[in-house]
């Protein structure tokens, strides 16, 4: 019996463009893992089995006549918060329940120019506003090293498909840890490339000032493939950096001798779980693991300490978790405006989103419909600053 899914993207890519595997048979081989395996998970929202299928078949066809690009062939997972043409894009959230989107966001098309197969849509935190995954309305996704455990958020979807090998990689969207913390969570790699790099049209934004898109993967190159193909400046966003793009896959070859990495104080306070602080830096053990990793690759390694930064001594400094918390009320009112439907605000009950709200709501003269604990209010007009101040 095959064993694909120990293969790397990477290493499949390769077995595609030699013919030793077909991507109607990889496509479907993932397709039945999915099926197994992910009732236990919860990784994916909607699985695209026929129209993955039909993908894997038209790859084929271009594999035989020898126009194969990158990803010819090669079937990944998106994560939910993108928009994809004719299949439901839901953001974890029963407002969105039934949305099929017109279009596809420009990584999604890139990814379908590169000629990858789409096999679904992976769960996430509500709007990605979460750590850990808990917060879907399709349900929280469990970390396959240990299903009582969660696979951190709010990419937690495409994390644990990845590392569960459901799908070979998956896509991700960061804001405030939410690539990184997943991939860290559950053992693979995660990816947030710098602001602007890649197109963020399409995209369902959270902070649309410090959202980013990234690959989640199973291995440092394949992370480095995935971005050469969705990197790049798309007129859609005037956000995108107009740069060229490197060869990210060829710059894994460069010598890292003496690099020197510094690792902050204020991370090992004290709650730390003992296996982490082992594992990570502040064990003085030369068997420890990171010291073993340092030796091998001649690296450096420096204690550093964090500045302490007041904003009330440096008022432009930007307060990120306020202009993040502004953005997000920003989308979901315009999404409960819009909708005409109600939903669920209670997680969203910060100052800075209340103030949010009472700029977009006030003055209209639709009702948003606000769950407070087990409450329900109706909230018109001027009414919202009473209800809710």
């Amino acid at each position: 019996m095959s064993n694909y899914h120990h293969k790397t993207l990477s290493e499949l890519a390769t077995m595609l463009r030699s013919g030793e595997v077909s991507s109607t048979e990889l496509t479907g081989y993932f397709l039945s893992r999915i099926k197994q395996l992910d009732n236990s998970l919860n990784s994916f929202i909607t699985v695209v089995e026929d129209q993955a299928m039909q993908q894997a078949a038209d790859a084929d066809k271009l594999l035989k006549k020898g126009g194969a690009g990158a990803l010819t062939g090669v079937p990944m997972a998106h994560k939910d918060i993108f928009c994809t043409r004719g299949i439901r894009t839901s953001c974890g959230s029963k407002m969105l329940d039934s949305f099929i989107s017109p279009y596809d966001a420009t990584v999604v098309s890139k990814f379908k120019q590169a000629g990858a197969v789409t096999l679904g849509k992976t769960n996430m935190d509500e709007f990605a506003m979460g750590s850990s995954n808990e917060t879907s309305f399709y349900g929280p996704v469990r970390n396959p090293w240990d299903l009582e455990r969660v696979p951190g958020g709010s990419s937690g979807g495409s994390a644990a498909a990845v590392a569960a090998r459901l799908a070979p990689a998956s896509t991700g969207t960061d804001t405030g840890g939410s690539i990184r913390q997943p991939a860290a969570l559950c053992g693979i790699t995660g990816l947030k490339p710098t602001y602007g790099r890649i197109s963020r049209h399409g995209l369902v934004a959270y902070g649309s000032s410090l959202d980013q898109i990234g690959p989640i993967t199973t291995n440092v190159r394949d992370a480095a493939l995935l971005l050469s193909v969705i990197a790049g400046h798309d007129d859609r966003d005037s956000t995108s950096v107009q740069e060229p793009v490197p060869d990210y896959v060829d710059s894994l070859s460069r010598d890292l001798s003496g690099l020197r990495i510094g690792i902050s104080e204020e991370y090992f306070g004290e709650g730390l779980d003992e296996d982490v602080e082992i594992t990570a830096f502040f064990n003085e053990s030369e068997s420890a693991p990171i010291a073993t990793l340092l030796d091998r690759y001649d690296f450096e390694s420096e204690r550093v300490k964090l500045r302490y930064v007041d904003p009330n001594d440096e008022p432009a400094l930007v307060d990120a978790l306020g202009l993040s918390s502004e953005q997000l009320a920003e989308g979901i009112v315009r999404f409960t405006l819009e909708s005409g439907e109600s939903t669920s605000l209670s997680q969203f009950s910060e100052p800075d989103i209340t103030n949010a709200l009472l700029k977009l709501v006030k003055s209209t003269g639709k009702k948003v419909y606000f769950l407070t604990g087990h409450n329900e209010r109706a909230i018109e007009g001027e009414a919202l600053e009473e209800c809710l101040l």
